[in-house]
């Protein structure tokens, strides 16, 4: 804060602080995810985890609810870092980040996230060496869990 403080009438304790824009003295909160795991959620993260790549849970849905501001971004942001840290050449685990709310209203919901999806694969199957066969056996895991 900036200049001095001046006690005013009213209230013992009241202060008036003529040299402080409103934006400071009543700053917002940031609706931006976290980048740094301030609620030590990265246990959380690492639990949902295990459950993702557990065999034995095939197939596995994942609901995460709470207030708005109460982390479900952050948490889905450490469980994305922790699958990429458990990545290796043998078993890839390829997330889709999707935000709903930046759909456009002219396409569907369901259109939208099959088109990110898709395009997801497509870039991955780009971005390896040997694209026909990976190609062929992420279509394959694909056509495994939608029948």
């Amino acid at each position: 804060m900036t200049g001095p403080s001046v006690r005013g009438p009213g209230v013992a304790g009241d202060v008036i602080r003529p040299s402080v824009s409103a934006t400071e003295q009543f700053a917002l909160w940031s609706d931006e995810p976290s980048p740094t795991d301030l609620l030590s959620f990265g246990a959380v993260a690492a639990t949902v985890t295990d459950a993702l790549l557990d065999e034995r849970l095939n197939p596995v849905a994942l609901g995460l609810s709470g207030a708005w501001g109460s982390g479900k971004t952050t948490v889905l942001g450490l469980v994305h870092q922790e699958l990429d840290a458990r990545n290796s050449p043998e078993a890839t685990v390829i997330v889709v980040p999707t935000d709903p709310w930046r759909y456009d209203p002219a396409t569907g919901a369901k259109e939208s996230l099959i088109s990110e999806v898709l395009d997801r694969l497509s870039n991955e199957v780009e971005r390896t060496e040997d694209k026909g066969d990976k190609a062929k056996k992420l279509i394959k895991r694909l056509v495994g869990r939608v029948n």
